[in-house]
């Protein structure tokens, strides 16, 4: 007889990876108060690039 090994399905993603984007990032800005398409780490400080329109995955690879 065949082992039968029974697991339980992945929990659903509790966060959207936009929703982690935003909760650790905020813009970087220029003198002006103008958007650079960079985004400024919240915990640590650090910049990664990031234009409208783009995924989100670059910024939240930093944070995982």
């Amino acid at each position: 007889m065949a082992d039968l090994i029974l697991t339980a399905p992945a929990p659903a993603q509790a966060f959207s990876i936009r929703q982690i984007a935003k909760f650790y990032f905020s813009p970087f800005l220029d003198e002006e108060g103008e958007a650079t398409g960079f985004k400024q780490c919240k915990a640590c400080g650090k910049c990664r690039k990031h234009t409208a329109g783009m995924s989100y995955t670059n910024l939240v690879s930093h944070v995982r």
